[in-house]
């Protein structure tokens, strides 16, 4: 028998890496879907009402996810938006990233003369500011209806 080179597989094990590679295959697509309906793909719903910004972020906020947020939030700032709410109310996850884009975005705003609220924060959301010592940093609302109200006065 002679030895196997880098990536080359006996021929009697071929049938059975492609039925393993198979495997992987559907197992990723399967943890994909789960993931999803977990809400772990992170959506972001945008809506005006007057002068306020909404932004209303679902499932969790990682690296890739905040990157994202962070491209729509400047867009919303480079048209001169000087108010944003955050709507945290689906956000199972809030990775370091996500906490630098609220962060990077506070000091935006603040040199805008501009604010922003972090409003309906899930437990976990909550739990992880307050562990960071950032609950005090930001402000936060338990509604987007009462953060709506503070900004419009």
């Amino acid at each position: 028998m002679r030895p196997l080179h880098e990536g080359e597989v006996p021929s009697g094990m071929t049938f059975m890496v492609k039925i393993f590679l198979e495997i992987i295959d559907r197992w990723k697509t399967f943890l994909y879907n789960e993931e999803a309906q977990k809400g772990g793909i992170t959506m972001v719903d945008v809506e005006k009402r007057d002068n306020v910004v909404v932004i209303r972020v679902s499932g969790r906020l990682e690296i890739n996810q905040a990157l994202e947020l962070e491209e729509t939030i400047n867009a919303h700032i480079n048209q001169g938006e000087k108010f944003l709410v955050f709507d945290l109310g689906d956000v199972h996850y809030l990775s370091s990233s996500g906490i630098r884009v609220f962060i990077a975005t506070m000091r935006q705003l603040k040199e805008n003369n501009g604010r922003m609220i972090l409003a309906n924060l899930t437990p976990n959301v909550h739990k992880t500011l307050k562990i960071v010592e950032l609950d005090g940093l930001f402000e936060i609302m338990g509604t987007v209806t009462d953060a709506l109200k503070v900004l419009k006065s």
